[in-house]
């Protein structure tokens, strides 16, 4: 029963991780097509509004690697 529990915790934890990445790589995207905007207008407005979204972006990020790097795990295997 509690090899079940600590296996589930872990897959658990997994999921979490990977979902992490996932959303952090989406972000990546989006930042990336907003740039390429940026670079194909002339209107300061825009890219000032642009820049702003680019700054909201990567404050996600950073939450979501700290959320990634504080993500505990379960330590050691059930066998030990």
């Amino acid at each position: 029963m509690f090899k079940k529990a600590w296996a589930a915790r872990q897959d658990q934890a997994d999921e979490i991780i990977r979902t992490g990445k996932r959303q952090i790589a989406a972000l990546d995207m989006e930042i990336e097509t907003i740039v390429e905007r940026i670079l194909g207008t002339q209107n300061i407005r825009v890219i000032s509004r642009y820049e702003e979204r680019i700054g909201d972006l990567e404050k996600q990020k950073a939450v979501l690697g700290e959320k990634l790097a504080n993500q505990a795990a379960p330590k050691g295997k059930w066998d030990e």
